[in-house]
């Protein structure tokens, strides 16, 4: 991957939110040390209006969730956050793997806004 050259004098990086903020402040600082700038970060409320800004150039990096259709737009980096996500189910459920929750009749509540 070529080196990350910031068209500003600070690195501005989109997240999604205020909770999104901790996690992503390591990895902007890590990005923007290389250069040597300080980092603005800038919140957005939906993964489409980060895509707009950097497609607007409006921020320099964004940190998204991988989705085939947005590679079209823009380029990913490897992943520099994994989330461990478990289904919750009730005590004495027939449930007792992942491959049984994707099937027929199976219901599964989420708590919007997600992507998940």
């Amino acid at each position: 991957m070529p080196p990350f050259i910031s068209a500003t004098p600070h690195s501005r990086s989109a997240i999604l939110s205020a909770a999104h903020r901790a996690a992503c402040r390591w990895t902007c600082r890590g990005n923007s040390a290389g250069l040597a700038v300080p980092v603005e970060l800038v919140t957005f409320d939906a993964a489409g209006k980060v895509l707009q800004a950097l497609q607007s150039k409006a921020v320099d990096i964004g940190f998204v969730a991988i989705d085939p259709a947005r590679a079209i737009d823009i380029a990913y980096s490897g992943a520099y956050l994994v989330i461990e996500g478990a289904y919750l189910v009730q005590r004495g459920s027939p449930i007792h793997s992942n491959s049984e929750v994707d099937r027929p009749g199976v219901r599964v509540a989420v708590a919007p806004p997600t992507a998940l």
